[in-house]
């Protein structure tokens, strides 16, 4: 009776896996069968006598089905379209989508493979994917500008851009064309950032677009008592041969306003590959930012900033995924409180949110008898979500002794996503000696 119920798991194992090879299918067979249960001669069981022994009397032991059509070894996905070369245990996605995405992405039928035998799995993306789609905030807080006169070093420029905002200007105008220089760690709040200063830190930047450390040289192509015109183009940082972005500043100043309106278009390393083994894709994006700094008395602020950004479209591929007429909206906003060497703010945020545009990914969705990977593209049409947090940030200089200093920044700031929850929580000291 044991040659029917062997040759009918046989069956089913070759209608659940078409894609096994025979050799294949009494592998899983014979891998999945079980010694437990059974009794030898002399009582022999597996708690009494060695796998070996037991095996002598049993052969490989009892079939079992369900065993047989379920993973056997560890489960993969893989993006080269082999089973023979596993790429990665999960998924990942792009950070600052909204959770309309995170939604569909966990609802996506996908086939992942058994590292036995390559077996597939049909699973959903709720399995698959390792990370959310809102991803992790920026952290809001007053940048550590470099005073004028002063040299920053490498150190203190590369903890700043780990820790998410690093910014200075500085400008030569006793001269007949005054040049300004500025540098950030977030790249897309370069073209303003001499107009914003420290307030930089307090602009967020998209979680899906990573720190870059950039320089840019601005200089005023027409300039009046309330007008100024000025191109600017930006470098990779403490570079001036690669090119990274370009574009001008209009600024309009009248008694305690001051107005920003800027057009740029620039590069950035976007962090749209499933895995960190493909995870930046360079793309070009337009910028348009509309910036408003209102002084009531010396010592309150307030500010706005907005800004409109349309990225270039790339394919979707099995490691990347693509973007397709992807527009992005941002919003910051806040009152700047101003006592002796202590900055206040306390404002909102809107860490951006597509108005339109589409995304993809080439999802694995089966293998055929050649043991080949076949993919299919999967897109969903990104939704705006508009999400609005507050937060606090606080700077303050004290003088220690005629030597020492210390520089103190606090920064709190609620999540956009859960109402209920702190995003972040920063409080950093800097000594100066």
């Amino acid at each position: 009776m044991a040659a029917p119920h062997v040759s009918g798991v046989l069956a089913l194992v070759a209608d659940h896996f078409p894609s096994l090879s025979p050799t294949d299918i009494v592998s899983r067979v014979k891998a999945s069968a079980s010694l437990e249960g059974l009794t030898g001669h002399l009582g022999c069981t597996l708690a009494s006598c060695s796998e070996s022994a037991m095996r002598a009397i049993f052969g490989h032991g009892l079939v079992n089905a369900e065993a047989a059509v379920n993973p056997i070894g560890s489960l993969f996905y893989t993006t080269n379209g082999s089973t023979e070369q596993p790429s990665t245990a999960s998924l990942r996605l792009p950070q600052g989508l909204g959770q309309a995405f995170s939604h569909w992405a966990a609802n996506l039928d996908v086939a992942i493979f058994d590292s036995f035998d390559g077996a597939q799995f049909m699973r959903k993306g709720s399995d698959i994917f390792a990370s959310k789609a809102e991803g992790t905030m920026a952290l809001i807080a007053y940048s550590p500008s470099q005073d004028k006169g002063t040299q920053q070093n490498d150190n203190s420029i590369d903890f700043a851009t780990e820790f998410g905002h690093y910014s200075q200007s500085h400008s030569l105008e006793n001269t007949d064309h005054p040049i300004y220089f500025s540098s950030s760690a977030r790249a897309m709040n370069l073209a303003g950032a001499n107009f914003w200063g420290d307030l930089s830190g307090l602009l967020i930047q998209p979680s899906f677009i990573p720190n870059q450390l950039r320089d840019q040289i601005e200089m005023p192509f027409y300039q009046s008592n309330f007008l100024s015109l000025q191109p600017f183009m930006q470098f990779t940082k403490n570079t001036q041969t690669e090119v990274t972005g370009f574009g001008f500043n209009l600024l309009w100043k009248n008694k305690d306003t001051y107005l920003l309106t800027s057009l740029s278009s620039s590069k950035h390393n976007l962090s749209l590959g499933v895995s960190k083994a493909y995870e930046h894709n360079q793309q070009q994006i337009k910028n348009l930012e509309i910036g408003l700094q209102q002084r009531f008395n010396p010592s309150t602020l307030f500010f706005l900033r907005t800004a409109y950004s349309q990225l270039s479209s790339n394919d979707a591929s099995t490691q990347q995924w693509g973007l397709e007429k992807a527009n992005l909206m941002q919003f910051s906003s806040g009152l700047e409180i101003k006592h002796k060497a202590i900055k206040i703010a306390l404002g909102l945020y809107d860490p951006g949110h597509f108005t339109q545009g589409e995304v993809s990914l080439l999802v694995a969705k089966g293998i055929n008898e050649d043991k080949q990977i076949y993919y299919e593209k999967e897109s969903f049409k990104l939704k705006a979500e508009r999400r609005l947090a507050g937060f606090l940030a606080a700077k303050g200089h004290f003088t220690l002794n005629h030597k020492q200093a210390i520089d103190i920044s606090l920064s709190v700031q609620q999540s956009p996503y859960k109402r209920t929850h702190i995003e972040q929580a920063s409080l950093t000291a800097a000594f100066n000696f």
